[in-house]
């Protein structure tokens, strides 16, 4: 009977003054000026907050961000100032807060990087903003995102920082960041060449370039050793000089979601999940064009061994060159990237082959190879989920992420089992099984968290979690209907969110009073609807109960509404109103 009542008591509601009926009373706009902009120039977008009139914006909730993944860089935000409001601010605390009560035009300063090497730059702008209504009403947070794609001159010379002349190169000479990403990708180059990729042929590979010694010493070892790296590298820095020119190409969502696959993809390498390797037709007749006859022979010799071994390095080698091209470093900084990773890469052979017996005197390949893999592995693994999350919605990467985590521990703990052998390989395993894991658990705690699945569980432990107050809330409709159909009791909805003034301003004056509680919880069944988190269960109740925030609705005992109060009610008329309720 109650809730045939409820359903015909609820069927048409009048929206509350002040209040848009259509949704928020608050807009965005955005404005970028036209025109190509040069490397490092600093250029303005406008940011233009609507309000419409009898509502207000807190200015400290108005937040600017930029995901630029390289494309666009934030340089500053200039908010002006608010006009002073004695009222209740976010936090519930009454005091002096600054609004916007009227349209207010926000001053963005975005920038192209100095290295940036495409033709168009491409970021996402996001402006996150909340407030509320003179009448009391108070409105969700909320975010807009707005695509940016600006055309960048390359023809014209980079601009300087500010009090500097215009120059196409930092102080040093090279692109800004360039000694960074060389020494990364060295160590990158250093780290592949302790893989079973690399490691186990240093040995064969030194004796086959050094054969051309002839008894010489070791500065000519070292000669002959150098002109085999030298054709090794320029391959690989030919493909960083490619990936370098794709930056434009690479900034935009289509793109990213592909290299987010392909990152994730070389991991699985890195794992085992599979090998990469040339098809052996392929690679033999490499080897076979490439026969060391001489000196000059080695360069081409180098060359053809960098394309054979370069599926076998593929994962970090993958990882380099999107890398690169997804940063936006320019072609030149690509192309000594590649270089230097191959020198570092080389590094061990460099050493083999000038001083042959020095290779003796490191450990010997063995399992502990596959545990630099691996760790490669979880680098690369990172960077695809860096890249996932860019393009993904949290509801969506959250439980992918979970779900990714838990498959790679418990793929980890099931090798653990399965060889039951004590080696420090095995304890890295089960170390890294514990933390894809705990990983896995974290993640799905913040889904079910996003979703309140918290609230049930946190009732029973402690009723009142979510407020000092000392009213005996239930959280769950169906057990509040349950309740109030049992026991003939009228029922009080609340609809309640931390981030709402007006609501933390009657969570003070109306439920911690100690009259009114004693009021609801005699002769009510109070059901909270926690607004804090936009859940479908929180839709649901806050369209059959025509519920803002802060509104409280009081239905008799029939189901028929009895009561409705929309802001901040005086207590003594509210405790009145209650007890006038049967």
């Amino acid at each position: 009977m109650l809730a045939v009542m409820l359903g015909a008591g609820l069927a048409a509601r009048a929206g509350a003054p002040g209040l848009d009926p259509a949704g928020s009373p608050f807009g965005v706009e955005l404005s970028v000026p036209e025109g190509a902009r040069r490397r490092g120039e600093v250029f303005e977008a406008g940011v233009l907050l609507k309000v419409r009139p009898g509502n207000y914006l807190y200015r400290e909730k108005v937040k600017v961000s930029l995901d630029g993944g390289g494309g666009l860089e934030l340089v500053r935000v200039e908010v002006p100032a608010g006009e002073i409001k004695r009222t209740f601010g976010p936090d519930g605390e009454e005091g002096d807060v600054e609004v916007f009560r009227h349209d207010t035009r926000l001053r963005v300063r975005l920038r192209v990087p100095r290295a940036f090497g495409g033709s168009e730059a491409a970021a996402a702008l996001r402006v996150a903003f909340q407030g509320c209504a003179e009448a009391g009403i108070c409105y969700r947070p909320e975010e807009k995102t707005f695509p940016l794609r600006v055309a960048v001159d390359l023809a014209a010379p980079p601009v300087a920082d500010a009090g500097e002349p215009a120059a196409e190169a930092g102080d040093d000479g090279v692109p800004e960041g360039f000694w960074r990403v060389l020494f990364w990708a060295l160590i990158a180059g250093l780290g592949v060449s302790f893989t079973p990729c690399i490691y186990p042929i240093i040995p064969i590979t030194a004796a086959v370039v050094t054969s051309q010694a002839k008894g010489r010493g070791w500065a000519a070892h070292l000669a002959l050793t150098l002109l085999f790296v030298l054709g090794l590298s320029i391959v690989y820095a030919l493909l960083g000089l490619v990936a370098g020119k794709m930056g434009a190409v690479l900034q935009s969502a289509a793109a990213t979601a592909v290299l987010a696959a392909v990152f994730l993809l070389l991991a699985a390498s890195l794992f085992g999940a599979y090998d990469l390797k040339l098809p052996d037709s392929i690679a033999n007749r490499l080897r076979a064009s490439a026969k060391v006859t001489g000196p000059a022979s080695l360069l081409v010799f180098g060359a053809v061994s960098g394309l054979i071994v370069g599926p076998c390095v593929g994962g970090p080698l993958g990882a380099l060159l999107t890398a690169v091209a997804k940063g936006g470093v320019g072609p030149l900084t690509g192309f000594f990237a590649l270089f230097g990773f191959a020198w570092g890469m080389s590094a061990l052979l460099i050493a083999a082959g000038t001083f042959p017996g020095l290779f003796s005197k490191l450990p010997r390949a063995g399992a502990w190879m596959n545990a630099v893999k691996i760790g490669m592995g979880l680098v690369v693994l990172g960077a695809g989920i860096y890249f996932s999350r860019t393009i993904l919605p949290r509801s969506v990467f959250t439980p992918a992420a979970a779900a990714a985590a838990g498959a790679v521990g418990a793929a980890l703990l099931a090798w653990t089992l399965a060889h039951r052998m004590r080696s420090r390989l095995a304890h890295l395993r089960e170390t890294l099984a514990a933390t894809f894991l705990l990983l896995a658990l974290y993640q799905a705690g913040g889904v079910a968290f996003a979703r309140g699945a918290e609230i049930p569980l946190a009732d029973r432990i402690y009723p009142g979690y979510l407020s000092e107050d000392l009213v005996a809330w239930v959280r769950d409709e169906a057990a509040a209907l349950a309740r109030a159909r049992k026991e003939g009791r009228p029922l009080l909805v609340e609809f309640y969110a931390d981030w709402c003034a007006a609501c933390n301003r009657n969570r003070k004056a109306l439920f911690k009073d100690p009259q009114i509680a004693d009021e609801i919880n005699g002769r009510f069944v109070p059901l909270l609807v926690d607004g804090k988190r936009k859940t479908a269960e929180v839709e649901r109740l806050e369209k059959k109960y025509d519920g803002k925030y802060p509104t409280i609705v009081v239905l008799d005992a029939e189901g028929r509404e009895a009561a409705r109060f929309v802001g901040e009610p005086e207590a003594g008329a509210f405790l009145e109103k209650l007890r006038a309720v049967r």
